[in-house]
């Protein structure tokens, strides 16, 4: 039995900047879609949905913005929780850190179907990778993490593993932002329900 208690690494909230989004309210966001469209924040998640005609779309936009979040030599962070999807099949849904409302260049992720990509845009071309993950319908807790270092490459987690690794077409992002959005593909409404999203910088 040791003599004294071991060793803790202090933590120091301080020492890089940290940002957490949960979703008490749509404060700050910009929200639309086609007629039927639903946009609802609860608490410890948003729930993005369509209506029922195919290609209607619902989405979620930061009305504000990080600046100068991307910086050369800093490491950032981006994770972000799926809770809940209701449906495998006949969906476009992207989940990304973006240049503005433009929407591209970006850095995020797509759930195609039940496929899970990996993707990223410099504002002339992507690159995807499919992550091999298949998503499941129903509730859940899938954390999708992205760690990026600008100008050198940006590393793709599902639930903390190493899915992808891109070098090529890296974001060139000063002002960013959210931006969700679920499409269906089908004559029938498709949704999801995300959790809190963390941001991480190195100072």
């Amino acid at each position: 039995m040791p003599k004294f208690p071991p060793t803790i690494a202090k933590f120091d909230i301080f020492d890089k900047f940290r940002d957490i989004i949960t979703w008490g309210s749509l404060d700050g966001f910009v929200v639309g879609g086609d007629a039927g469209y639903s946009v609802v924040p609860m608490g410890i998640m948003v729930g993005l949905e369509t209506h029922t005609d195919i290609n209607d779309s619902a989405y979620l936009l930061s009305d504000g913005y990080w600046v100068d979040l991307v910086q050369t030599g800093k490491v950032v962070t981006i994770e972000m929780v799926v809770n809940w999807l209701d449906w495998i099949t006949n969906q476009d849904i992207m989940l990304a850190l973006t240049e503005r409302l433009f929407g591209i260049p970006y850095l995020g992720w797509r759930i195609s179907g039940a496929d899970l990509y990996a993707i990223n845009h410099d504002g002339l071309l992507e690159t995807s990778t499919d992550t091999g993950i298949d998503m499941i319908n129903g509730n859940q807790h899938t954390r999708l993490k992205m760690v990026f270092t600008p100008g050198q490459d940006i590393k793709f987690y599902v639930n903390d593993v190493l899915k992808a690794t891109h070098s090529t077409n890296l974001p060139n992002i000063v002002i960013c932002g959210l931006y969700f959005t679920v499409t269906t593909l089908t004559n029938e409404f498709r949704d999801i329900g995300i959790g809190r999203v963390l941001i991480e910088r190195e100072y």
